[in-house]
């Protein structure tokens, strides 16, 4: 167990971080603009959470998180 270096990398921890301050304000944005949209008569009105909130804010958080990960890591890569 001599070369063994436990925990999570150092992209790791940047991506997740970075995920974390986009996702959280774009979710809070994004609920509040679905809660304070305007219903025109005779429209459904709040059609859904998951495709206008949830599922935009999970891959714009994902994206994030995986290329500040991969941005993090490569300089870890070319130098070892």
């Amino acid at each position: 167990m001599d070369g063994y270096r436990g925990g999570v990398t150092r992209g790791g921890k940047w991506g997740s971080a970075a995920a974390a301050l986009v996702g959280a304000p774009l979710f809070g944005i994004l609920v509040l603009v679905d809660a304070l949209g305007d219903c025109a008569t005779g429209r459904d009105c709040h059609k859904g959470f998951l495709v206008y909130v949830a599922l935009p804010t999970i891959a714009i958080a994902l994206f994030t998180g995986l290329s500040v990960r991969a941005v993090m890591n490569r300089p870890q890569r070319n130098g070892s």
